[in-house]
């Protein structure tokens, strides 16, 4: 794909700095916000650039683990966003869901039942009122699996239930990586009076092997604010993107 002279612009004004706001850009520019989020869709998308809330850095070679752990936080605060005092939550496991886990501890009356030991262990050490399902232990992941998962979940009924998924696609449905995790996270889900997918912006548009559940199964659908807005049509108002926190990546002083 042949850059812009504006989008050529752009990345050797970003090569000069750490971070730059959306705005400054605009101004540089002299073009309104609207056109410069287009370009620099385009060029997150040809990974030159690193988006977050309110700006954009030139991509870092070493920040792939930083950037999606960041990403993840973000996501899991807007889990946490929807909860309140007294609710009974289904959790599954993931990278989301352990960042979401600590976020929990302030909230009183709360009662979780999740299929995750490390997940269970990690709520018991902050005060937080959790059942663990029985089942059989996935080597290496603390998760249980089984029939004693399924019957688990038949017999509960919660405020909201949270699983993460690896593929969001708007005909595919919802998709992750292990088949093995399918039964666990339909199980989840179908406890939930409501339901609420999570999942990076790099998940959407994307297939994969196993087949959880229809998009439609899902309330809300948390990611972060890197999707583009063209990808948000397709999922009929139910995606929210939750803003990253930019603290970490403005150099000290401002940008």
């Amino acid at each position: 794909m042949d850059l812009s002279p504006r989008q050529q612009g752009i990345l050797a004004e970003l090569r000069r700095g750490d971070y730059v706001e959306v705005k400054a850009l605009a101004r540089r520019f002299g073009v309104d916000g609207s056109t410069i989020r287009r370009d620099l869709q385009s060029l997150r998308r040809l990974h030159e650039i690193e988006r977050f809330h309110g700006g954009v850095r030139i991509r870092q070679p070493n920040a792939t683990g930083h950037a999606s752990r960041t990403t993840h936080l973000a996501i899991a605060s807007g889990a946490r966003r929807l909860l309140g005092h007294g609710q009974s939550i289904a959790l599954g496991s993931g990278p989301i869901t352990e960042l979401l886990v600590p976020l929990l501890f302030d909230l009183e009356g709360v009662h979780v039942v999740t299929t995750n030991a490390r997940v269970a262990e990690h709520l018991d050490s902050g005060g937080v009122a959790v059942r663990l399902t029985g089942g059989d232990l996935v080597h290496g992941t603390g998760e249980m699996t089984g029939d004693s998962v399924l019957h688990a979940f038949e017999k509960t009924q919660v405020d909201w239930a949270m699983v993460e998924v690896d593929g969001v696609h708007p005909f595919a449905g919802f998709t992750v990586d292990s088949p093995w995790r399918v039964a666990n996270l339909r199980a989840v889900m179908g406890a939930g009076e409501r339901r609420c997918v999570l999942a990076g912006s790099s998940a959407f548009d994307r297939r994969r092997i196993g087949f959880v559940a229809e998009i439609s199964v899902a309330d809300l659908l948390i990611t972060d604010e890197l999707l583009d807005d063209g990808s948000l049509p397709a999922y009929e108002g139910r995606v929210v993107r939750t803003p990253i926190d930019t603290r970490e990546f403005v150099p000290e002083g401002g940008a």
